[in-house]
């Protein structure tokens, strides 16, 4: 196979990796998050507001306006109408391009200003009147910063010329199933033009089926293996925690004890625990997995835990420090930011003979880190982290003799039609209940142009001894996404308008910073934290109960859910503030009726199962380490899950060598994987 820097140079192939993309048949297997219709032309007098479209007319005038804001004002006619192009950024060979008389062709989405169509941004270029139109749909990709929709076509077009796509679903099961050829689906969704959208979703459901029988094989080989191997033996007596337990400042909830038992059932077994604890936000999953480390080190076995986030690993490090102060076992941290000497001396401890609970990052799986005796490892908010990072943590804690116990938490509900595709040789607990002076939390709709007024308010409120989150989408004020607010701006905007004590917050920000800002916060240094969606996980402010969500109708309802969730963790009413723009879309709107209606995590998450798919075409997000990158959870039924099962048992029965490149196609597999 011809690799992929055959096709592209260094500084492209950086990007790519940034983007998973790492061979010729990952970036085949990248596909469009939906597509433009370029293959037609719209007079003016036929375009519709927030409908995508392209034109094709003359240039009247171009001028550049100097002002506050910089920019450069076209007017573009076609034989029924005039329109407007708006730049507020611009190069000076695209003010060639809109030169008085040349014909251009554009396209984008009309907006209205001032009584006429505008298009802000749109894509543009040079025409002739005989210039033909393309013949197929323009795929529009999910891209990092450093590569152009342009260039990545262009790779995906020569990549399909030199890479022959072997199909990995033996066909017998292919004929009985009527399923198209998985190279006659890529080529189609690459670049073809749908007559129907019939056609669209039949290419599609090959690639979804392919994908949800990658997941079915890796689950079948999950359980396998979990048969085949030993947990360490766990004696214990409930009894022996029952005084730590009244030594906690409040009492646990029903859920919550019911958890607990479950876990510790599962440490009397032979076979490893592999279990996902779900439950809402702030219902206290956390203080749950700290109690189940104990029957594990008073075996004197190791515990492991690993968080996504450096900001999550540390909060949970100091709760772990105040929960377990009256122990005597070694509580260690590790993260990127550990100094040279800390982590020499930490990674010595690791392998020593001491009993210790370890809580980090992605620095656990680094290759020069070594574990002994672990009896229990914790995964929190385990959908962030990769299959592969999962099982490498795994492998680096297995022993000769036993496997440990793996315990994987989320705050984001998984809905129940879901369990079985997904997890279906995973144990479930579900922690519903939230703690006894938790008060239902308030979320209000604010249009932007209020932004003055929404100012005031909080001024008032913050001299109540209140303290406010402020989130935004983006960091930095820049060119790629002009029309989104970014935190810088909103800093910038509290501090010059209001008598506020603001502070920023954001993911490129050193660990160092970042941690002094919060102490700042959590000290009611700061009224304000301005922030992007780094707090979204983990981070407990209880004084903090007022959030701000910058453009609300571009979140995903998870997400919003988790960010909510950041407030009203004291004994406060929380407050959630949407902001949103002119425009939204009718989904959006469904969206937020829906969030605005409903606290719970659980309903929300049935809710947005419902109203997904119904936006982009993939209906997924292929991006991050997401376990279904194009499979479409709303076609999910019975039937689809036992199809899947079916031919994936199959497979891993009858034709191995087929199972691990399907998998391989589909994960990014770990050094040493093998199928049992």
């Amino acid at each position: 196979m011809p690799e992929l820097k055959s096709l592209t140079g260094e500084k492209t192939l950086k990007v790519l990796e940034k983007m998973g993309i790492n061979s010729i048949e990952k970036l085949i297997f990248h596909f469009p998050i939906r597509y433009e219709d370029e293959t037609k032309i719209t007079k003016i007098d036929d375009i519709s507001l927030d409908r995508e479209c392209q034109l094709e007319g003359i240039v009247e005038t171009t001028k550049v306006i100097y002002g506050p804001k910089r920019q450069v004002i076209s007017d573009i006619y076609d034989d029924t109408g005039f329109v407007r192009v708006r730049l507020f950024y611009f190069f000076p060979n695209q003010l060639k391009i809109l030169s008085k008389g040349n014909r251009v062709r554009l396209f984008g989405k009309p907006k209205i200003y001032q009584n006429k169509y505008e298009f802000i941004h749109p894509r543009f270029k040079k025409v002739e009147p005989d210039t033909p139109l393309s013949n197929y749909l323009t795929p529009v990709y999910p891209l990092k910063k450093g590569i152009t929709q342009y260039q990545i076509r262009k790779l995906i077009l020569k990549a399909l010329k030199s890479f022959e796509i072997q199909d990995t679903i033996p066909q017998k099961i292919k004929n009985e199933k009527k399923y198209d050829e998985i190279s006659q689906s890529v080529q189609q969704l690459h670049f073809s033009k749908f007559d129907k959208e019939a056609d669209l979703k039949r290419f599609l459901f090959r690639i979804q089926i392919d994908e949800l029988i990658a997941n079915r094989i890796m689950a079948e080989n999950s359980k396998k293996l979990r048969k085949k191997i030993n947990s360490p033996k766990i004696n214990f007596e409930i009894n022996q925690f029952e005084s730590f337990i009244k030594l906690l400042p409040f009492s646990l909830t029903n859920d919550q004890k019911k958890v607990i038992h479950e876990i510790n059932q599962d440490f009397k077994k032979h076979n490893p625990m592999n279990r996902i604890l779900q439950g809402d936000v702030g219902s206290g999953k956390t203080i749950v997995s700290l109690i189940s480390m104990l029957p594990i080190l008073h075996n004197g076995l190791n515990v492991v835990y690993m968080a996504p986030t450096e900001i999550l690993a540390k909060q949970i490090f100091e709760n772990a420090a105040n929960v377990f102060k009256y122990t005597k076992f070694n509580l260690l941290f590790l993260s990127s930011s550990t100094k040279k000497k800390d982590r020499k001396e930490i990674i010595n401890m690791l392998s020593g003979r001491g009993i210790y609970v370890i809580i980090g990052t992605h620095s656990l799986i680094q290759e020069e880190i070594f574990f002994e005796k672990v009896g229990l490892i914790i995964v929190d908010e385990q959908h962030r982290f990769g299959v592969g990072q999962r099982y490498a943590l795994r492998k680096k804690t297995e022993s000769n003799f036993f496997s440990p116990h793996q315990l994987m938490m989320t705050a984001t509900p998984i809905p129940r039609s879901l369990h079985m595709a997904i997890y279906g040789d995973i144990d479930f607990s579900t922690i519903k209940t939230l703690p006894e002076n938790r008060l239902p939390k308030q979320t209000r709709i604010f249009n932007e142009k209020k932004r003055d007024e929404l100012i005031n308010k909080i001024s008032d409120y913050c001299k109540d001894d209140n303290q406010v989150f402020w989130v935004c989408p983006k960091i930095e004020i820049d060119e790629d996404k002009a029309s989104l607010t970014s935190a810088e701006w909103v800093d910038n905007y509290l501090k010059k308008n209001s008598k506020l004590n603001v502070g920023l917050l954001h993911g490129k920000l050193r660990f160092e910073d970042k941690s002094l800002i919060l102490s700042e916060f959590k000290e009611k240094k700061l009224d304000v934290l301005v922030s992007t969606s780094v707090i979204e996980v983990g981070i407990d402010c209880p004084n903090a109960n007022m959030i701000v969500i910058e453009h609300a109708e571009r979140w995903g309802l998870s997400q919003l859910h988790q960010l909510r969730g950041r407030v009203g963790r004291g004994t406060k009413k929380g407050m959630c503030i949407l902001l949103f723009k002119d425009g939204m879309s009718e989904v959006a709107k469904k969206r937020l009726d829906v969030f605005v209606n409903n606290n719970d995590g659980f309903v929300i998450a049935e809710e947005d199962l419902k109203i997904r798919g119904s936006g982009d075409i993939f209906g997924v997000d292929q991006s991050g380490e997401k376990l279904f990158r194009f499979f479409d959870i709303n076609i999910l039924d019975n039937e689809i899950i036992k199809e899947a099962n079916e031919i994936a048992k199959e497979m891993v029965r009858n034709n191995k060598d087929n199972c691990k490149k399907h998998l391989e196609r589909w994960f990014t597999l770990p050094e040493g994987f093998s199928l049992v």
